[in-house]
């Protein structure tokens, strides 16, 4: 019983980390990311592999607002795909293709730029095909 009581507990404890990370993500980056990095390790303590690969995700998401491109694609390597939903999916590679393009434009050389500029339109393309119909039409 008590065991249940504590995993509800954290449950909460993750929606509510997710609420506040949320209001955050866009604009204050280093409490958007001590919220990422809450949300991971209270999805580790859940052992949930769906929360996690969706933490993982939101950490991305933070890195590459802030300009730490290589930290996000390394981050989202360790997201295991197939604990993820359609939406979740679809989410990731965006991700992708956004880190993609924005290394695209930061690179700012002929060499680097065309290797990220097809990387992104892949992902992209995997982007839309996981995404409801309402969204792309």
């Amino acid at each position: 019983m008590k065991r249940k009581a504590r995993q509800l507990e954290a449950e909460q404890r993750f929606s509510i980390y997710e609420e506040i990370y949320e209001e955050y993500k866009s604009f204050i980056y280093d409490s958007a990311f001590r919220y990422a990095s809450v949300l991971q390790t209270n999805a580790q303590d859940l052992n949930d592999p769906e929360k996690i690969a969706s933490s993982k995700i939101k950490l991305g998401f933070v890195l590459v607002s802030s300009g730490l491109f290589h930290e996000t694609l390394d981050t989202l390597a360790t997201v295991q795909l197939k604990h993820l939903n359609d939406s979740m999916r679809a989410e990731y590679y965006f991700l992708m293709a956004r880190t993609h393009y924005d290394l695209s434009d930061f690179s700012g050389d002929d060499f680097y730029r065309p290797y990220h500029t097809s990387f992104g339109n892949v992902y992209m393309a995997y982007s839309f095909a996981f995404s409801p119909v309402a969204l792309i039409t």
